[in-house]
């Protein structure tokens, strides 16, 4: 490159774009206002009044303003409901909807999450769901472990479950909060290392013309 000066701009251009900045969306749902459990098995850890709902999303940008109900893809998320925990390295389903308002803010949504793994045999059922966009507000979680002779579905639908661990509070959405998240940064010191090396190069392509 004949021009030192735009080698140096393209390089400092390159370190400026490596510094981005993540978005964190936490929901704080509120405590259950309906808990139950069915089956001849009771749970190891049945839901209680004092659990809720949680949910943090990781994106790689922050939402923009004014969206109605689109789907977003988290490069991260974790969904608790004082019983189970579901994130993006053990669920087998997700989905996430969202409606913000002028400034990005999350005003309404409807996202899930679920660990189901059910066979001839037995097996577990783990859902976690929170919703403000229908027409039944509600944050539910679902614990449920298959009996010996269920098959898919059968296990919720048919089948005698050896339990059925419910949780759900009604027309009571919980609140969001934002924060951004900035990537590392080059040190000072990599920058200077960065720096006098260009200035190294420049003056050697100097003194060979």
């Amino acid at each position: 490159m004949k021009n030192p000066q735009l080698l140096i701009t393209l390089a400092f251009t390159l370190i400026a774009s490596q510094a981005s900045a993540s978005a964190l969306y936490t929901y704080t749902g509120n405590t259950f206002g309906f808990v139950s459990v069915q089956g001849p098995t009771a749970p190891a850890d049945p839901y209680t009044t004092s659990d809720r709902v949680s949910v943090v999303l990781e994106l790689p940008v922050a939402l923009q303003g004014n969206l109605d109900m689109v789907p977003v893809a988290p490069s991260t998320f974790t969904f608790t409901d004082g019983v189970s925990v579901v994130t993006q390295a053990n669920a087998t389903f997700s989905q996430f909807e969202v409606s913000t308002d002028g400034a990005g803010n999350i005003v309404a949504w409807q996202m899930q999450a679920e660990i189901r793994a059910v066979a001839v045999g037995g097996g577990v059922i783990r859902q976690i769901i929170t919703n403000n966009s229908a027409v039944q507000v509600a944050d539910r979680g679902f614990d449920i472990l298959c009996g010996p002779g269920s098959n898919g579905l059968a296990c919720v639908l048919e089948d005698e479950p050896y339990y059925d661990n419910r949780a759900v509070i009604m027309d009571s959405p919980g609140s969001w909060s934002r924060e951004i998240v900035d990537s590392p940064v080059p040190e000072p010191t990599s920058m200077v290392l960065f720096g006098t090396g260009l200035i190294g190069l420049v003056a050697r392509r100097r003194r060979l013309r």
